[in-house]
């Protein structure tokens, strides 16, 4: 049997979708065009800074979070890691 599945609390979960949010504004702002999954941001030599602080985890459950809520879609680019 595996673990459970870990949960934030909401206000925890509240503070990640923010920091979802910012990041996916930031990035198509400067970069142009969708961002990357944020989650797959933290992986990169220098993370945005607004993700620092949270475990990937964190940042995976508040991009489901914003899917459910239709503010982000799935696709290639947003994939559960």
């Amino acid at each position: 049997m595996g673990s459970p599945q870990q949960q934030l609390d909401s206000d925890r979960l509240f503070e990640a979708v923010e920091a979802c949010v910012s990041t996916a504004m930031e990035f198509s702002s400067t970069q142009g065009g969708p961002s990357p999954y944020p989650a797959d941001l933290l992986d990169s030599p220098q993370p945005p800074a607004q993700l620092r602080g949270f475990q990937k985890w964190e940042v995976q459950q508040a991009c489901e979070f914003l899917i459910r809520m239709g503010i982000f879609y799935r696709s290639d680019a947003y994939r559960k890691g």
